[in-house]
């Protein structure tokens, strides 16, 4: 028995807590089948795709979204694959099979530092609540990034924006 069969094995284990929490979740025995018959594909395709002797702890999104694009790719309807998957996933972080990724250090777009700017000068310049300049952030973000041209532009702070006649 190889390294392999025995990290398939152990995560076919882990389909029977799944689904002790897809019933305490009140699902119908139809559904709990059904994503139970998804884990069970993800589970298999995993052992004929990832040979790697780490593959069980590095299991992540991107894993899920590779086994979503081959099922696609064969022409299988994915439906709600993806929910049951990505819920799988964290039953498995949960039980300290695999472990959760370390976040990506936060990098700054010229759009994230305007409008951390802007929500400075609305709370700090014209004492608005934060739930008040989260509303207005919530307009200004999408602007944003539809015309991104603005958002790289250096904006010195004696700059006004008028309306011309």
């Amino acid at each position: 028995m190889s390294g392999h069969d025995t990290e398939e094995r152990a995560l076919a284990r882990y389909i029977d807590s799944f689904t002790a929490t897809l019933l305490a979740s009140r699902y119908s025995e139809a559904v709990i089948r059904q994503k139970c018959a998804m884990v069970a594909r993800f589970v298999l395709w995993l052992g004929k795709h990832d040979k790697r002797p780490e593959a069980l702890r590095v299991l992540d999104e991107a894993t899920v979204r590779a086994f979503l694009a081959h099922l696609i790719r064969t022409g299988f309807q994915i439906d709600n694959f993806r929910c049951t998957l990505l819920a799988f996933l964290e039953h498995l972080r949960r039980a300290g099979v695999t472990v959760r990724p370390k976040p990506a250090p936060e990098v700054a777009d010229s759009v994230q530092v305007l409008l951390r700017r802007y929500e400075a000068y609305l709370r700090d310049e014209r004492g608005l609540t934060a739930e008040t300049a989260d509303n207005y952030l919530r307009f200004v973000h999408p602007l944003l990034r539809i015309a991104p041209a603005v958002a790289t532009r250096t904006l010195r702070p004696s700059m006004s924006v008028t309306s011309s006649s």
